[in-house]
């Protein structure tokens, strides 16, 4: 695997996107995701949902009861904001205001579920962008089952199924955060992720790489937009 994570906040450490991969007794494990909101309650979703995903995935054997564990680690966030700030000068925002940025707190995300050869992948999406699959001259879309993000499992009037993934070898898996796509240009076009890859692969001579693609997505990404308004993520993933 290979990835490159950039904050829209060039002074930052971290942002709202986040990742996450690990070993378990139910094959390897990831999770890539975007916190919605901003400041420091996207910070500590960002915590919360890296920490639960970490100890969830080892002790649960399918990524629906990850998934729900996740959603109570948010829902307990939400019922328990953190108090505000003691300040002697007026604040720039109201407590109302503050509560309503916990309310809308919420993380798009997939988790993914690879079987011990890597022949196949179980994915599960939670309101994030579709993963692509990249092989020599082509990328195409991963299908998958919609639903909503982390956190919103209130809303939900079904329980998320996985959908199995199966990889060639060569196959690259490719996850990535909105502020890939919604890069734009100096005319506001946004960063066709798919046709630029599919370009780059049908000029290149190269054999298709993890190294390569995220040194390619990251040169290309900051080309097509000299400024980010978003924080970037993308993971990739191959069979070895």
């Amino acid at each position: 695997m290979a990835g490159f994570y950039r904050a829209a906040d060039d002074e930052a450490l971290i942002g709202g996107d986040l990742y996450s991969v690990r070993p378990t007794p139910f094959g390897v494990r990831a999770i890539v995701g975007d916190v919605k909101g901003k400041g420091i309650n996207a910070t500590q979703t960002v915590a919360t949902v890296i920490s639960t995903f970490q100890e969830a995935a080892l002790l649960h054997p399918t990524l629906p009861q990850v998934a729900d564990r996740i959603d109570v680690a948010l829902q307990l966030d939400r019922d328990n904001p953190p108090p505000e700030p003691v300040s002697h000068t007026q604040p720039e925002h109201s407590a109302d205001d503050a509560k309503g940025l916990v309310d809308e707190l919420f993380t798009t995300a997939v988790l993914l579920e690879f079987t011990s050869d890597a022949r196949t992948v179980q994915v599960l999406d939670r309101g994030h962008q579709p993963l692509l699959i990249v092989r020599r001259h082509t990328t195409s879309v991963v299908p998958a089952e919609h639903s909503l993000p982390l956190g919103m499992a209130d809303l939900l009037t079904e329980p998320p199924g996985t959908t199995a993934c199966r990889l060639e070898p060569g196959d690259i898996l490719l996850a990535y955060s909105d502020g890939v796509t919604e890069a734009r240009d100096s005319t506001g076009t946004f960063y066709p992720l798919p046709e630029r890859l599919r370009h780059h692969y049908a000029t290149s001579a190269q054999p298709v790489s993890p190294s390569d693609l995220i040194s390619f997505l990251q040169e290309d990404v900051t080309r097509w937009a000299h400024t980010l308004g978003d924080d970037v993520i993308a993971i990739a993933f191959q069979r070895i």
